[in-house]
């Protein structure tokens, strides 16, 4: 199972930084997670929120803001004084700062949109081909980048009770959307209920899960045979799970 870094070492530094990517790679994980949104000039950003102001010093939401405007903000400080300064990071400069053994999954919190602006850019990192794993919980968003980008893995991000209706039909349903777009996999909240099922109907394809910090509960995941756990805390589940 790989122990993919949550936006980042998130529990210590300040999420979808640079600085948080890099340390859960020092930390031990296989790979990192981000999200990422367009600003108005084009640009890939990795910002978790419609605006920037949870995790920075300024309010601009991203899809009406340039990039050289966001780059001004200090995504650090709410954190702690020792990230002062810390920028929003594009996914260009995060790709770049990543070594090429590990993995980075790309989460898309906007629409269909940023696609092209993403189509343009990751062939621009050769090194990453095998590396990069798109998803989003938009099914029409996971398609369409299965779509523009069959060469790259792409999961939809489905979680029951919140984009997939809690019915007796919500496994059948969540596996036939996953297959209809030949998608390589799917990505969950981390559910005891949910993920053994999940995992059976979906032997062939990948399974990830979030956000599991109780090494207990990581072990359990392990066990059930999940592809990939995403974590606040790598260096915690890694020294359970190794």
């Amino acid at each position: 199972m790989k122990i993919i870094a949550h936006r980042g070492a998130s529990f210590f530094a300040p999420e979808n930084t640079i600085s948080a990517f890099r340390l859960g790679i020092e930390e031990g994980a296989d790979g990192i997670e981000l999200d990422v949104r367009l600003t108005s000039d084009g640009r890939i950003i990795a910002l978790h929120d419609v605006t920037t102001a949870r995790t920075a010093d300024k309010l601009f939401r991203a899809d009406e803001t340039p990039f050289w405007l966001i780059e001004t903000c200090d995504a650090g400080s709410w954190k702690s004084s020792k990230y002062k300064n810390e920028r929003i990071p594009s996914l260009d400069e995060v790709l770049e700062s990543m070594p090429e053994n590990r993995e980075i999954y790309i989460e898309i919190k906007c629409g269909t949109e940023i696609i092209p602006f993403l189509s343009e850019l990751l062939p621009a990192h050769p090194r990453h081909r095998d590396n990069v794993v798109i998803f989003g919980f938009g099914y029409d968003v996971a398609a369409e980048a299965k779509r523009v980008l069959p060469e790259y893995r792409v999961l939809w991000i489905g979680e029951f009770g919140f984009n997939i209706q809690l019915e007796e039909s919500m496994y059948d349903h969540a596996e036939k959307l996953v297959r209809r777009a030949n998608l390589d996999g799917f990505s969950t909240r981390a559910d005891r209920a949910h993920v053994p099922v999940m995992r059976e109907r979906l032997k062939d394809l990948y399974l990830n899960v979030w956000t599991v910090d109780d090494p207990q509960d990581a072990l359990f995941y392990q066990e059930a045979g999940v592809d990939s756990l995403t974590t606040n805390r790598p260096e915690r589940i890694i020294d359970i799970i190794f």
